[in-house]
């Protein structure tokens, strides 16, 4: 009888030891799969190919999107929220036989692009697929948008250069606002030095309406993205420079109704020359001057296969009286 009663206080003790090694086996297989597979939210990954994204050069901007979009194509939602988020070099296309036109964000419906030109999607959408065109009002609008900056393009580019004016509501109704998107971009061949480079700008304007004081008054708010890369030969060898900058900037302005055309346009046309022309002396300064001193500067010339002498006393003039 006792020996009966030892076994039987030590099958409970057992069954306790049992269940705790499958806890600790299920935990274990619970934490490896976490660490192998982990459960990311959507933010966090939008947030990861954001950081991503940012941390190289803009010359390699267009491949680096291109891998990041392969590796989130079958996450719908957070593909759209990536290409929504970014602003990126714009491309040519030459699918409309009226001329060319230029594929950004603002005139992507899915894989298809909305020709300025024509008011048609390439590639031809299929039978019965519905894509999102302005208004008749609005597509008046923007034509006359794009007549004007087709205009502005070659006299500040020149006839290399290629324009795109693309208009949409805010709301289901043009009152709620609108938005016009400029885009240009200017690629540079081999000349004097420079082996190539290419200038994209990208000007997005939203215009809010407001009637709240017994007139109307339209609200513009500008965001201006700028890229531009280029490729020297300089006499300290091959020379590759590129980068992005971005302005804000906002008008309020009286108008007589929301389909003014002739005073969007002065509005908005002066807004971005002020702007362009602002960003443009300023990456002059900051980018171009400066990577030209350093490579003026530099303490040795892998060219003259000698220290630069030159260079090295520019250099001990900068930093003469600094200790």
């Amino acid at each position: 009888e006792t020996v009966d009663q030892d076994q039987n206080e030590q099958q409970p003790d057992q069954s306790n030891q049992a269940n705790i090694e499958q806890d600790q086996a299920e935990h274990t297989e619970q934490v490896y799969q976490e660490i192998e597979h982990p459960q990311y939210s959507q933010e966090d990954k939008l947030k990861a190919c954001l950081q991503s994204l940012r941390k190289f050069p803009v010359l390699k901007y267009k491949k680096v999107v291109e891998g990041i979009t392969a590796l989130i194509y079958e996450e719908d939602d957070l593909l759209n929220d990536f290409l929504q988020k970014i602003d990126q070099p714009a491309e040519v296309n030459k699918a409309d036989k009226m001329g060319e036109f230029l594929n950004c964000e603002y005139n992507r419906e899915g894989d298809y692009y909305r020709s300025c030109l024509t008011n048609n999607y390439f590639p031809t959408p299929e039978e019965g697929e519905e894509l999102r065109t302005p208004n008749k009002e609005l597509r008046e609008m923007e034509q006359n948008f794009n007549k004007l900056f087709r205009e502005y393009t070659r006299l500040y580019y020149g006839g290399t250069a290629v324009c795109s004016v693309y208009c949409w509501e805010l709301g289901s109704t043009l009152e709620e606002g609108i938005c016009v998107a400029v885009v240009i971009k200017n690629q540079i061949d081999a000349h004097k030095g420079i082996k190539g480079g290419c200038w994209d700008s990208s000007h997005l304007v939203v215009v809010n309406f407001d009637k709240s004081k017994g007139k109307l008054e339209a609200q513009y708010k500008l965001t201006t993205t700028i890229f531009f890369s280029a490729s020297l030969n300089h006499k300290v060898g091959e020379v590759d420079f590129s980068g992005s900058v971005t302005r804000l900037c906002e008008v309020n302005k009286e108008i007589s109704n929301v389909l003014d055309s002739q005073t969007h346009l002065s509005i908005i046309g002066e807004m971005i020359e002020e702007t362009e022309t602002e960003l443009r002396s300023k990456i002059e300064e900051r980018n171009i001057k400066k990577t030209k001193e350093i490579t003026d500067t530099s303490r040795y010339s892998p060219i003259l296969g000698k220290p630069n002498i030159d260079g090295a006393n520019k250099l001990k003039e900068v930093f003469k009286g600094q200790k």
